[in-house]
């Protein structure tokens, strides 16, 4: 090919991470949203009609066109990250979820009341979070959100949880 062609390529290729990148960083359940039916990570993607995106996350399997046979292989990503994030905000003013992580808070000094008082103030703010720092909280507390014929079930970290109120409470 001739040396034009190739460098309007390596233009082109160069190019083609930033937007890669620039998608995924719009998706707030990346690495942590999974298919119910096949427990295959659900991959964020897009598509398009005029000037308007359509965000989704689909089942990999079903975009690697193997077997899933979920009724959810595609959800639309501003619902199900609305609902997740909903579900965590519900869990943070939860006093037994906290209750259930007392005993590694307290060997870090930590009284219950303090530990609750962090996550339910996590939670009246979550909507003032910028993008970035809603997915380093679901990163770290959420160990997958099940996506299934029945709805979202959110399971958490408890290890996760614990560690976002030391680094919280400090």
């Amino acid at each position: 090919i001739g040396e034009e062609t190739f460098e309007n390529a390596q233009e082109i290729f160069d190019k083609q991470p930033e937007k890669a990148k620039s998608q995924d960083s719009k998706a707030l359940l990346r690495d942590v949203i999974r298919c119910g039916l096949c427990d295959c990570p659900m991959t964020h993607t897009y598509c398009g009609k005029g000037n308007k995106k359509y965000r989704y996350y689909s089942c990999s399997n079903h975009l690697r066109k193997k077997r899933c046979l979920s009724a959810n292989k595609n959800v639309p990503a501003g619902e199900v990250e609305e609902s997740v994030s909903n579900i965590v905000k519900k869990l943070l003013k939860d006093t037994a979820i906290t209750a259930l992580i007392v005993h590694k808070l307290d060997t870090a000094g930590i009284a219950l009341d303090a530990a609750q008082n962090v996550l339910k103030h996590t939670s009246n703010i979550w909507e003032a979070l910028h993008f970035q720092e809603k997915q380093k909280v679901l990163k770290l507390i959420v160990k997958s959100a099940v996506v299934d014929d029945k709805g979202i079930r959110v399971l958490l970290n408890q290890d996760g949880l614990s560690d976002l109120i030391l680094e919280l409470a400090s």
